[in-house]
């Protein structure tokens, strides 16, 4: 279990890379807003490595440094970013570069127009940035939330890699199935997560106190979820990870100091609104909220519960009839004493991270 630890801390230090793109079309001019990490674009720019020794850059200065790579930059961009309307390509131009720093994370913002030819048809986008061998290596997982309004459409579109490209006018349905699905498999690709449900359900010895422990926490993560990816809420990545950290291992010593857990439910509520936090991390949007963006995080949050679903219903039954044997108690302190020190082994990790 702890080798198990070890080996998924790395995914959590980088396996989470978040962008968002902003599309307008005016007429035969598409304008192009797009927003990923500085530290991710920069390694594929094939710039001067970082001197370990200098300072901590201001945006002002890495904003410079990124002009100076302009041609780089525009080079790179044509090969993974293609518009085109009505099947024609548009020719681009990188027009501002500027480095912001945003939830806790510094990102480079890169304007360009793109100048399609007279005609008529959708407008479509093929995305391919960090979808690379940089990434594969890095065990990188890149999503970009990309809000269009263009030929009369308003949406939003999740980039990720299988869905490279965005047609203007996609069903509504499809495109809020992939936020679904984002959410899906961000629960259960998590262990952190995992590993907090389990400790739920090991010290919740009956029916009717899983649904207790599992409302609470569903609601509890649920509300964190929505005020932060609305921008009402914001917690540093650095201070959010640890906590999590630390709430699986507080969960899972109180099964272990307690045969039967008091005020669980208070804890457990307490605890899922750092978990809500940490589930709007998988989320990149602006500020603007609206029925795009709502539908986007309501879409991401039944993609959660399908996940912790199946968590429930993979150990539940099983967890049952162990808790029917004698030896249902050294079990269960057995399993949260691993579970624990996962949780320690993360926090520790997680605060010399950040």
């Amino acid at each position: 279990m702890l080798t198990l630890c070890l080996v998924a801390q790395p995914a959590w230090a980088h396996g989470v890379s978040l962008g968002q793109s902003k599309i307008s079309q005016d007429g035969h001019t598409v304008r192009y807003q797009l927003a990923v990490e500085h530290a991710e674009l920069v390694k594929r720019l094939s710039g001067p490595p970082p001197d370990p020794a200098r300072p901590e850059p201001t945006p002002d200065q890495r904003t410079a440094e990124l002009v100076e790579l302009r041609s780089a930059l525009a080079a790179y961009l044509d090969g993974v970013l293609r518009v085109s309307l009505g099947g024609e390509p548009c020719a681009a131009t990188l027009d501002e570069i500027a480095v912001e720093p945003f939830r806790g994370e510094v990102y480079a913002i890169l304007s360009s127009s793109y100048r399609c030819p007279v005609g008529t048809g959708p407008l479509t986008v093929e995305y391919g940035l960090f979808f690379d061998a940089i990434a594969a290596a890095e065990r990188l997982s890149h999503t970009n939330v990309a809000d269009y309004d263009a030929g009369g459409e308003t949406g939003r579109f999740l980039f990720e890699p299988g869905a490279r490209t965005l047609t203007v006018g996609e069903d509504d349905v499809l495109a809020a199935g992939r936020f679904v699905v984002l959410g899906f498999s961000h629960i259960l690709a998590g262990l952190d997560h995992v590993l907090f449900v389990l400790a739920l359900l090991l010290g919740a010895r009956s029916v009717r106190k899983i649904l207790m422990v599992v409302t609470a926490f569903t609601a509890a993560h649920s509300l964190t979820l929505v005020l932060a990816s609305l921008g009402w809420l914001a917690v540093p990545a650095g201070i959010v990870e640890p906590a999590i950290a630390l709430s699986i291992a507080g969960v899972a010593v109180q099964n272990i100091v307690q045969r039967e857990p008091r005020h669980r439910v208070v804890v457990v509520f307490g605890f899922g609104l750092l978990h809500g936090l940490g589930f709007a991390g998988s989320l990149s949007f602006g500020d603007e909220a609206g029925w795009q963006l709502l539908t986007s995080v309501l879409a991401f949050n039944v993609g959660i519960e399908a996940g912790q679903a199946a968590i429930i219903l993979a150990c539940a039954p099983l967890l049952a009839l162990i808790w029917r044997r004698s030896w249902a108690w050294p079990v269960q302190s057995a399993a949260s004493g691993l579970i624990a020190l996962c949780g320690l082994v993360w926090f520790i990790s997680r605060v010399l991270l950040s």
